[in-house]
């Protein structure tokens, strides 16, 4: 139903997680063309405006924003990346010209947003008539394409936009592809790449017309967190069509914007303009930023910006990171003018700060290998878990980051018991195996590493109804003897005995092979305790 907005975060999560369904790919593909093929596209000067005011994508909402575009350039580049749909890498191509045509500043950063209206008109710049089009190819000698372009644009089935203000004005047209390329082309009887050379002439044809008239402002603010999606979209593009200039202007956005916007202190800034920096960085331009430079690592292979990346995750969850209960704050603490820090997690036109920020750990774990983006990740996930549970749709970013992370790093999880693993929350364990060992023994220390503000009960917690740990071997031949720290009450004499961060439990472990230690506790803070649960450690008693 009308108004149609184009949510890439939906196709990027059935191009990953079902793509091998037919029934899915047939969804995708036709949502992908008939956006492509819609007036909600410029299909002039390419880009995505703002939303579809109808049912069809036909006519727009005219505004054009860097968020959408961003993200609709990864998206397409990734679908041509399954597909080898041409199509679908001349809308990306497309849109990466534009954007660096119309939206980027002299710096290399990317303006935030061309405005809907001219005069007070909705879509003044980019109507035509079918009357308009005519002369304008006639005047620049190419009468020969004046029928092609009526027919490819659907400028002989009457006018299909009034704007409902201004109604004396008349109808015009907004221009939109009849159907497919190769279709088109077959029905007039040239090859695809013929039908493709006759279109680029007429658009440019057109758009040196176009650009005379006069123009609908441009929101030349610059937003961190845009300018990440920018950048993700260049290098996915890049990457994708073998396009070096796509990845030099987000080499140059990315080297821009980690030095541009930050402030005398260190600390990154949200806002741009005129050369002055304003208002501290929200999470989602941390999160946002970081999933640009990930990206451009990526396309590149350039290690500095997964170092840059990763430091700016470290600061974001330094930053917004939620010690009591998990998941991110959407600002920093201390903005004055806020009685509550919101924890946003509805994946809208934007994705929330706190569903990039899982995509991000899952990414860098796939990079780097290290496991404190495991634990990060479930610490994060552990606060917006429940919400994502309610509403997977209205939070399908971070819905496919968990998928991604249970599916694609098996080699990092526990997969014997991942139905436990992924629920540790603000919890892990290290394990460490130590070879002066007598009797047959081998003696195995597991140091716990317990999130700031949690605690978790100790083996005798001292209150009930509270679940006390306890530690058991997997393996039916392994003889198992532990000694548990030493526990220390909470707060008073009626509050639970509990082990903190750094506590070390001691196992002396006998067995001719290596030996899986079965970990049952419960976390809790000051305010609850978590849902008991399981974590399964691998003690390597063999060389």
């Amino acid at each position: 139903n009308a108004p149609k907005f184009p949510m890439p975060a939906y196709l990027d999560f059935l191009m990953d997680a079902a793509w091998e369904d037919e029934g899915v790919r047939k969804m995708v593909r036709h949502t992908l063309d008939e956006m492509a093929m819609g007036g909600m596209y410029d299909q002039v000067g390419g880009g995505f405006h703002r939303y579809s005011t109808d049912e069809r994508w036909l006519v727009p909402h005219f505004e054009k924003m860097l968020y959408d575009n961003g993200q609709l350039l990864s998206t397409y580049a990734r679908a041509y990346e399954l597909t080898g749909d041409d199509f679908y890498a001349r809308v990306a191509l497309r849109t990466a010209e534009y954007v660096l045509r119309e939206m980027r500043n002299e710096e290399g950063m990317f303006f935030s947003a061309q405005d809907a209206e001219v005069d007070h008109r909705e879509g003044l710049n980019y109507l035509w008539t079918k009357e308009d089009v005519a002369k304008v190819l006639q005047d620049a000698g190419m009468q020969n394409d004046v029928e092609f372009a009526l027919k490819v644009y659907g400028l002989n089935d009457g006018v299909n936009f009034t704007d409902p203000h201004h109604p004396e004005d008349g109808g015009k047209n907004v221009l939109f592809l009849r159907d497919r390329p190769e279709e088109t082309a077959k029905g007039i009887g040239i090859s695809v790449e013929e039908y493709s050379a006759k279109l680029d002439a007429v658009n440019e044809t057109l758009l040196k017309v176009r650009n005379v008239r006069k123009q609908p402002i441009t929101d030349d603010k610059v937003l961190t967190g845009w300018n990440g999606l920018m950048i993700a979209g260049l290098a996915d593009a890049g990457r994708v069509l073998h396009e070096k200039t796509y990845l030099v202007a987000a080499h140059i956005a990315a080297e821009t914007v980690s030095k541009m916007m930050i402030a005398e202190d260190g600390r990154l800034m949200r806002s741009a303009r005129a050369g002055r920096v304003h208002v501290d960085a929200f999470l989602e331009d941390y999160a946002l930023l970081a999933h640009g430079l990930i990206a451009l690592h990526r396309a590149t292979g350039n290690v500095r910006w997964i170092e840059e990346a990763t430091e700016l995750m470290k600061e974001a969850m330094n930053r917004f990171g939620d010690s009591e209960r998990g998941g991110f704050f959407d600002v920093q603490e201390g903005r004055q003018e806020l009685f509550v820090r919101t924890k946003g997690i509805h994946d809208g036109a934007v994705p929330s700060g706190n569903s990039v920020m899982l995509v991000n750990m899952h990414s860098l774990l796939e990079v780097t290998g290290e496991t404190q983006w495991m634990h990060g990740f479930n610490i994060a996930l552990s606060g917006i878990s429940a919400s994502v549970q309610e509403s997977p749709t209205g939070s399908i970013v971070a819905a496919s980051a968990l998928w991604k992370f249970l599916s694609h790093t098996a080699e990092l999880l526990p997969q014997k018991h991942a139905n436990t693993a992924a629920t540790l929350g603000p919890v892990s364990f290290r394990v460490l195996t130590r070879a002066d060992a007598s009797d047959g023994c081998r003696s195995v220390s597991i140091v716990l590493e317990i999130a700031r503000g949690y605690h978790v009960n100790a083996h005798e917690p001292g209150v009930d109804g509270l679940i006390g740990l306890r530690i058991h071997a997997l393996n039916d031949d392994a003889k198992l003897h532990v000694t548990y720290p030493e526990a220390r009450r909470l707060d008073d004499e009626n509050s639970p005995y509990v082990y903190e961060n750094g506590d070390v439990i001691t196992c002396m472990v006998e067995s001719e092979q290596d030996v899986e230690l079965a970990i049952r506790f419960q976390a809790c803070n000051d305010r609850m305790c978590l849902a008991p649960a399981t974590h399964i450690v691998k003690a390597t008693l063999t060389s």
